[in-house]
Formats: C-alpha cells, structure tokens, sequence
C-alpha cells in the first residue's frame, strides 16, 4: 500500500501487501502467504479450481516463493499450483486460478 487506507472492509497500513479480487480490496497485510491465502479463501468455488498459475514479480524472493507454495499446497492439495517468474516490477505476485 502507498498510504494508510480504510474502508468498511478492509484497512491497510502504508507498506501492507493489497490483494486485489476482481479489482475490489479484499486482504490487506504485512505478511505477502497470509493475504494471499486469505484472498484465495474468498475466491468463489476455490475448492473446485484445479490449477493455481502463480506470476512472481522481480521483488518476490524464492524463499517467499517456496513458503507460499507450501502454504496454498497445505491447505488446497488437490490444487496444481505452477510458479512462473514474471518479471512484474510493479506487482510482487498476479495470481490465475482455473
């Protein structure tokens, strides 16, 4: 987040990683696994998804990479997740779910 935000859903700090589902704020906080599994969690049918297509932006580090795999493949195991490096300057991770 670029600056302090609130809202009657979500509030985040400056610096909280945002997540963004079908461009309405969903999760914010400071641990980039935790809001991402939180914002999966809220994705409709997520139980039902088979393939989790994971873009890593150029600030995302292989160990956040590897903690996030584990954590999505902990809680969705019947999930394929792949990871691809996107080069995302902007973005640290962009998320695609079939």
């Amino acid at each position: 987040a670029s600056r302090d935000y609130a809202d009657s859903a979500v509030s985040c700090k400056q610096g909280d990683e945002l997540l963004l589902l079908n461009n309405r704020l969903v999760c914010a906080g400071s641990d980039p696994v935790r809001v991402i599994l939180d914002g999966l969690e809220q994705v409709e049918d997520m139980d039902d998804r088979e393939t989790c297509m994971v873009f890593r932006g150029t600030a995302a580090d292989a160990a956040q990479e590897e903690a996030l795999r584990d954590a999505i493949e902990e809680r969705w195991p019947l999930l394929e997740v792949e990871f691809v490096d996107g080069g995302m300057c902007v973005y640290h991770w962009m998320l695609g779910l079939a």
